[in-house]
């Protein structure tokens, strides 16, 4: 573990091939030397630690954050392409908060990492966190990071008018905090869109978006609203 903190890759490598060394061992954060590797973003200690036949890729340290979403977390995409790279590698696995690997990436917003976890077959979209029940979409879309809302509402299994506990839709959250890019691109790109639906305060995306005052998503939001009634005659 010490190695593994200071970085030292000439130190690492005799460790991992003597036959006596538990590669798995934790700190008292449960830490272990792969989840440190992954957080310092160290892809060469990486790769020396997944070399060996007993490493665990997934073992979780007390906030039950495995090493992809450390790794992710750093915005260390080498490390997590190795770690995506096995078929050992669980990518739905769950924070303590509910926070998964592609919960992580949609928070922060990076697109690499976002489409190398959809690439994964075993992928879930959709899992809730535990506090506000939201997916990795109202994620996205609450810090306006319409790239990564563009990736994953392109795949066929995201629930686009999931909502949270509260009510709200990913379209909510992006016109209470006025991300105009958002808003576009689920209005244009999805066709099911439910932007008349009202969350458990009985509020519209286009309420939200009156009341903060984002003028231009009214806008678009009222354009919508004005071409429904227009087809219903």
């Amino acid at each position: 573990m010490v190695a593994t903190e200071l970085g030292s890759v000439a130190m690492v490598e005799p460790l991992i091939q003597h036959e006596g060394i538990e590669p798995n061992i934790a700190d008292l954060s449960l830490e272990t030397p792969l989840s440190v590797a992954a957080a310092q973003c160290r892809p060469d200690i990486a790769e020396m630690l997944l070399s060996s036949p007993l490493i665990d890729v997934n073992m979780p340290n007390w906030q039950r954050r495995s090493p992809l979403v450390k790794a992710i977390n750093s915005s260390c995409i080498s490390v997590a392409n190795m770690l995506l790279a096995r078929q050992d590698c669980d990518v739905n696995l769950a924070d303590r908060e509910g926070m998964t690997a592609l919960h992580e990436a949609a928070r922060i917003g990076h697109v690499a990492i976002i489409n190398a976890l959809l690439s994964r077959p075993d992928i879930k979209l959709n899992l809730l966190t535990q506090e506000s029940g939201a997916t990795p979409l109202h994620l996205a879309a609450m810090g306006g990071h319409f790239r990564v809302v563009e990736s994953l509402v392109k795949n066929e299994g995201t629930h686009v008018n999931q909502a949270q506990f509260n009510g709200n839709t990913p379209l909510h959250l992006a016109a209470y905090f006025g991300y105009t890019q958002v808003v576009q691109i689920l209005l244009v790109e999805i066709d099911g869109i439910e932007f008349l639906r009202e969350n458990n305060e009985g509020l519209t995306a286009l309420d939200y978006a009156a009341i903060r005052d984002h003028q231009t998503i009214t806008k678009l939001l009222e354009g919508m609203s004005d071409s429904r009634s227009q087809k219903m005659y």
